[in-house]
């Protein structure tokens, strides 16, 4: 990205370190000035394939048509083989019966097909041979998928989104955390250590150390042309009513990542409400009902969702 263009973003970076300087336990530990600098002129974030491009595309092409996602998967032979496996998987409960993309289409739905593509081509893209020494593959692609899944199950009760872009921008919202392992693996091995020694939020470490990889993300989004929402929940997912755009949607995804990352160190769902922010909780426009749903529906599709990360990462 130009430098031009990082007025605001180097202005969003220091609202929020301003914000976390009580963290004075860190100061010691701050990136100094030079390395911020060579952070900020980072031009060479993950440039995506065109495969991906395409079927992100397709997201938000409501004329498209499954021949079209046949053709663009089918263009990979490798991509094919890994939709086909995965299709083939306990977690659709077809095994054997699918042969061909067009058949998996009609089993599991076009969506479902074009969100597993996606998954598995930028599974294929962070390759763990290539990311951070301390970058978990399997935990990181676990959480995305179940932070898409939940994100689906809300839309689909709310009316807010599609239940299938949901999906996308749950499986979307860390993506800096991939450009950082991949990019910045120095950097994010330092916080990953700092994360693990002081019981911090890695969020909070980001923000007062260097800078957060919800505006990586942004970044990465950007370069690859992103829709704006997909966009805007990337950056604002953690402060949803920080944002100026899209509010509601990011604070779906904060609810989705919320319950995907706290729900299995708490007995009840009242006890997660407690966790969220009332005007976050209104602004989904979600009710204790809904809660408490989703807090059942993790902890039912945990072992599903865990043989579905495996199975994605050995395809």
């Amino acid at each position: 990205m130009q430098r031009e263009r990082l007025g605001t973003d180097a202005a969003y970076i220091i609202r929020n370190q301003n914000c976390v300087k009580e963290n004075c336990c860190l100061n010691s530990e701050r990136i100094d000035l030079d390395t911020m600098k060579e952070i900020l002129d980072l031009d060479d974030l993950p440039l995506t394939g065109n495969v991906v491009i395409e079927i992100l595309g397709m997201l938000t092409d409501k004329t498209c048509k499954a021949a079209e996602l046949e053709k663009v998967i089918e263009r990979d032979p490798g991509l094919s083989a890994q939709v086909l496996k995965i299709a083939n998987s306990a977690f659709y409960g077809l095994r054997g019966n699918v042969n061909s993309i067009a058949r998996a289409m009609v089993l599991i739905g076009m969506e479902e097909v074009r969100n597993v593509a996606l998954t598995v081509c930028l599974m294929n893209q962070f390759r763990s041979s290539s990311m951070a020494r301390s970058f978990d593959s399997f935990s990181f692609w676990h959480h995305s998928i179940m932070t898409g899944l939940l994100a689906r199950e809300i839309a689909d009760q709310i009316n807010l989104v599609r239940g299938s872009e949901a999906y996308v921008m749950g499986l979307l919202h860390d993506l800096g955390i991939l450009g950082m392992a991949s990019k910045l693996a120095v950097h994010y091995d330092r916080i990953s250590s700092l994360e693990s020694r002081r019981n911090i939020v890695r969020y909070e470490i980001e923000k007062s150390l260097t800078i957060p990889h919800t505006l990586v993300g942004y970044w990465i989004a950007d370069r690859w042309s992103l829709p704006e929402v997909l966009k805007e929940t990337i950056l604002w997912h953690h402060e949803p009513l920080e944002g100026e755009k899209f509010v509601a949607e990011s604070a779906l995804i904060h609810v989705a990542d919320l319950i995907t990352t706290q729900a299995d160190h708490m007995e009840s769902s009242e006890q997660m409400s407690d966790l969220l922010d009332t005007e976050i909780f209104s602004r989904v426009g979600m009710d204790s009902e809904i809660l408490a749903d989703l807090f059942s529906l993790k902890v039912n599709m945990e072992k599903e969702v865990r043989g579905l990360s495996a199975v994605l990462g050995s395809a």
